[in-house]
């Protein structure tokens, strides 16, 4: 799996021949990312593997635990509301991946569609009324701000 967070991206996965089930591969293609993952996962960053001519030059094994223990603190420390303007001002080198991933993703959203007015609503307002219109019932206590 491709993830993006504040710490950098990354590709996650499973290594087929690999005989621990437990332990996940964390790669990324610099340094740094890997380093602010191990640094935030507990995981030390002295297991860090360079490997030259990949086409993810930085890699570690870790343990799934280790994975779910990092994808906990991102998600606790989930506090902005547009992901591409949190993170392109404090990692300026991921800022061209960033819009070019939200550009291809509209694309591929609006592939038979026209591009959407300018909609004075609020995300959560229309997902509110989504979810009630949708379910049938009113789940406005989960959009009341506290979840």
């Amino acid at each position: 799996m491709w993830i993006i967070t504040i710490d950098g991206m990354f590709s996650i996965n499973h290594l087929a021949n690999h005989m621990d089930n437990d332990q996940v591969q964390v790669r990324s293609r610099r340094r740094d990312h890997l380093e602010a993952f191990c640094l935030r996962a507990g995981w030390p960053k002295g297991l860090i593997v360079e490997m030259q001519n990949r086409d993810y030059k930085y890699r570690t094994l870790c343990f799934r635990s280790t994975l779910q223990f990092y994808f906990n603190q991102v998600v606790d420390d989930l506090k902005y509301d547009n992901v591409k303007g949190f993170i392109c001002p404090r990692r300026p080198e991921m800022t061209d991946l960033m819009h070019n991933l939200w550009s291809d993703g509209a694309d591929m959203q609006w592939a038979e569609d026209q591009w959407p007015e300018d909609n004075p609503e609020s995300d959560t307002d229309v997902i509110a009324r989504q979810m009630i219109e949708d379910q049938g019932s009113d789940h406005t206590e989960f959009f009341d701000g506290e979840h």
